[in-house]
């Protein structure tokens, strides 16, 4: 299970990206994600601003404060922001600012920024830090995977290239790490307009759901591949969750079946403020029992793993019988 999605929504935005994209996320397609809030040179002047005058750290509190009752995924593009800011004024210190708020989006900003400035060999250096701290360590090299993409360029070959690396990672054992970022970051990349940053689609070009998956290798990276795909089909077709779980059904591979249908639970509860009942009613709609059950170990594990409120989550896999709400329940 992810992370996530974004565990999760992770995106880089002062460093523009040369692809063939679709218009920015709206709410219709990204059903909690606020269409009226927009990230440009206003927000990246007033905090470069409110960093020089109160400091760094108090500068990320009033952001968290200021940003508390904002949709999660807004919620994430503003720390993301922030920890890139953080970064141009402190360096690899900024990591001692961040904390686990908002899907990790802090510390993604700085792994990005850091790659971009460093290279990829940074990569390791970030790792340790994510294994040696109380951080959740998927969450954590998701920012890795980031990075990667953004210093390889968005590309096929920038993709590959950053999977490569995230398999050299110690510990990198989670759908939800490294390569889940890399692959968030190829998905989803920034827009060139500076007044209006948000995440833009990448465009499908052949019309065949899997061409992002069919082009990665590896155990890992494959099951990474697909359980970050649910939240790209969902913003292309535009069709509900329903038709996703469709998709993922076709999947050949049982491991990667799996994970895609984890990936919808993940970035169900991602899209809609960690909402339990959301998430149920979503994975009731899947095709069958198994991969029901799927669907609800996501949300249950991407919500025991980033929401800060975590009771009663166990109620997503209570439903199952003895077996599924085992399985479900094991992080």
């Amino acid at each position: 299970a992810m992370i996530i999605v974004g565990l999760l929504l992770g995106y880089r935005y002062f460093h523009k990206a040369n692809t063939k994209v679709k218009k920015a996320i709206t709410k219709e397609q990204g059903e909690n994600y606020s269409s009226s809030v927009k990230f440009g040179k206003p927000f990246e002047e007033r905090w470069k601003s409110e960093i020089k005058i109160k400091g760094p750290k108090i500068a990320y509190q009033d952001l968290k404060k200021e940003y508390k009752n904002y949709k999660s995924p807004a919620q994430h593009v503003a720390a993301h922001l922030m920890g890139e800011l953080l970064y141009d004024a402190l360096g690899m210190e900024a990591i001692a600012i961040c904390d686990s708020s908002f899907q990790y989006g802090c510390y993604h900003g700085v792994f990005i920024s850091a790659s971009v400035d460093k290279g990829a060999d940074i990569a390791s250096q970030l790792n340790t830090i994510c294994l040696s701290s109380d951080l959740w360590v998927p969450a954590c090299q998701h920012g890795i995977g980031h990075g990667l993409v953004e210093y390889y360029g968005n590309s096929k070959t920038g993709l590959l290239k950053a999977l490569v690396k995230c398999d050299e990672l110690v510990g990198n054992t989670a759908i939800a790490g490294c390569a889940d970022g890399a692959l968030m970051e190829y998905e989803f990349p920034s827009s060139d307009d500076p007044d209006d940053i948000r995440p833009q689609i990448r465009e499908m070009v052949s019309n065949n759901p899997h061409e992002i998956c069919n082009i990665v290798s590896g155990d890992l990276s494959r099951r990474s591949c697909y359980f970050s795909m649910p939240q790209w089909w969902f913003l292309t077709f535009k069709d509900g969750y329903k038709h996703v779980g469709q998709i993922c059904e076709t999947v050949k591979s049982d491991k990667e079946k799996e994970a895609c249908f984890i990936g919808i639970g993940g970035d169900v509860v991602l899209r809609n403020n960690f909402d339990k009942e959301r998430a149920m009613s979503v994975c009731n709609t899947m095709p069958n029992e198994d991969s029901r059950a799927s669907c609800l170990h996501g949300a249950y594990w991407i919500i025991t793993s980033l929401s800060p409120k975590t009771e009663n989550s166990s109620s997503l896999c209570n439903v199952l019988n003895d077996d599924r709400k085992t399985e479900c329940l094991a992080i």
